[in-house]
């Protein structure tokens, strides 16, 4: 990292081994998410992100479509979920769909 990237990082406290991404991506939701809380996933999305829907955190699908380009009206979400949300999945480039989310979205996020 720091060859490459110009960082140091301490390997005990600041970084984690992985399978994959896709792993990391599926187990992120148990450091932050309690019994009780709502993880909100994409649909369509990554199929890592059924792992959380299967824990003792519910998963609950949120469909992006072609009417917002496949990104995640956040707007939507208060409306759409009652109860706690803890864990929203956010993933651009969105796998399957391709969709890249712009610049102003991401800083709208």
């Amino acid at each position: 990292m720091h060859t490459r990237f110009g960082h140091t990082f301490d390997p005990l406290l600041e970084t984690i081994p992985l399978i994959g991404s896709k792993e990391g991506l599926a187990h992120l939701a148990l450091a932050y998410v309690q019994p009780g809380d709502a993880t909100i996933i994409p649909d369509p999305g990554y199929n890592a992100y059924k792992g959380a829907r299967c824990s003792p955190m519910a998963g609950v699908p949120l469909p992006i479509t072609p009417r917002t380009k496949f990104l995640v009206e956040l707007d939507d979400v208060p409306r759409m979920f009652s109860g706690a949300r803890r864990f929203l999945y956010l993933n651009y480039p969105n796998n399957p769909t391709g969709a890249i989310a712009p610049m102003e979205y991401l800083e709208r996020v």
